[in-house]
């Protein structure tokens, strides 16, 4: 699918849609829970399509009904048969239901596409070794058997916090007590403070260890069913926060205060920059300032990298993002994607080991289409980037944005855009 923007530009006020992130963790929780569960401010995306497979090949029942699911959980450990699901391209699916679908003792294969399987694995790859459990990785399978149980895990804590999320969902179900011990600084922490709020709204609860870092965890915990209501999402927030400081007159609503997540990190960058925005209550309002250096680092928040390469260019001089050296195990190599894209406009864009460096200058309608890199943050940060410049600009690949927000392109248009979509 090419999206075709044209130099129109959206305003006014606008809702994100609820948080994919959340949502992930709030479903696994109401399908380990026995009975019912009510979880509302579910957008269906293809990842959050993933997750529902997963629960549902564990025996799970899932209801949608609009934003609403009604999840009938099931008790993992009573898995009778052996397990295949497709993951698509959902890391977060695939690393969370290791260790989930690894409480029984049955053969479990998951599939994946695009670069999915491709993604770091290596934690687990080790916890099941030392466990002397089966573990194979391929470039089309992921195949593995329980049953995992409790004690001490360390695990590397710089390759993903979706590892301790998958092991913090799992561990308070397995008999006696847990340890889940970071092996240095844990990438994206503030992910795990999601989960462990997460699971404390469906009555398991997670503690601070002795160890710097580390978790304790009582065993034969149960998750009880819950009504819960996902917040918008912060991830989505961010292209709104970052359009209305470029162009002006945008406001944000739905910033919830209970479940703040990494990516709202956004405002605290625009603020160092410059930018002019007011908050009352759960509203963000946004007007046109000049912007000056970005200060960034997204080692915690490393979603925000695509937008924030292209805020950089309508920022004052050469801007450098920091904490960039996971991009690379993305959906796409986002880095390299965007520098290539980026380029098309005019930016001057360096690659370096663990941070990225842009320079906007001139800027200029591209003279050839954009690509999406297959990826859908990609595509978020080029829309962005087009509609910030005020030029018109064509993406290939677009469709990439279902992975996580399915109407991004309906909502825009909403809003004052004009986009055309074409097969």
């Amino acid at each position: 699918m090419r999206a075709i923007i044209s130099a129109a530009r959206p305003s006014g006020r606008v809702v994100p849609p609820p948080s994919k992130s959340i949502a992930h963790r709030a479903l696994l929780a109401a399908g380990l829970a026995a009975g019912t569960s009510e979880i509302t401010g579910v957008a269906m995306s293809e990842d959050l399509l993933a997750t529902m497979r997963v629960l549902e090949a564990m025996g799970a029942k899932i209801t949608l009904q609009n934003e609403k699911a009604l999840v009938q959980g099931v008790d993992p450990f009573k898995i009778s048969s052996p397990i295949r699901v497709n993951c698509g391209e959902s890391a977060s699916t695939l690393r969370f239901a290791v260790p989930l679908l690894a409480l029984s003792d049955q053969p479990v294969i998951l599939t994946g596409m695009g670069r999915l399987l491709e993604r770091p694995m290596e934690p687990y790859q080790q916890i099941f070794a030392e466990s002397g459990l089966a573990f194979a990785l391929s470039k089309d399978e992921l195949c593995f058997q329980g049953p995992m149980t409790g004690g001490r895990y360390q695990v590397p804590g710089g390759v993903s916090s979706q590892f301790f999320t998958g092991l913090l969902l799992a561990m308070p179900l397995m008999p006696g007590f847990s340890q889940l011990c970071p092996d240095g600084a844990l990438a994206s922490a503030g992910y795990v403070d999601l989960t462990i709020r997460v699971q404390e709204a469906f009555g398991v609860r997670v503690y601070n260890g002795i160890e710097p870092g580390s978790f304790a965890i009582h065993g034969c915990q149960r998750y009880e069913p819950a009504r819960f209501t996902v917040p918008a999402d912060d991830s989505q927030a961010a292209f709104w926060a970052a359009l209305g400081s470029v162009c002006g007159n945008v406001q944000v609503s739905g910033y919830d205060s209970k479940y703040p997540q990494p990516d709202r990190a956004i405002l605290k960058f625009l603020k160092k920059a410059g930018a002019s925005f007011t908050c009352e209550g759960d509203v963000v309002r946004f007007e046109k300032a000049p912007l000056k250096r970005l200060q960034a680092d997204v080692d915690a928040c490393p979603d925000l990298a695509p937008l924030l390469m292209a805020l950089s260019m309508f920022c004052e001089g050469r801007q450098v993002i920091g904490g960039t050296k996971r991009l690379a195990f993305k959906e796409s190599d986002r880095g390299r994607a965007m520098a290539q894209e980026l380029s098309k406009f005019g930016a001057k864009v360096r690659l370096n080991e663990n941070s990225v460096s842009v320079l906007g200058g001139e800027l200029h309608a591209p003279e050839e289409p954009l690509s999406s890199h297959g990826d859908h943050r990609v595509v978020m940060a080029l829309t962005f980037a087009a509609l910030a410049a005020g030029v018109p600009a064509q993406i290939e690949g677009a469709e990439a944005v279902g992975k996580s927000w399915p109407s991004f392109f309906e909502e825009l248009n909403q809003a004052g855009a004009d986009i055309r979509l074409e097969p």
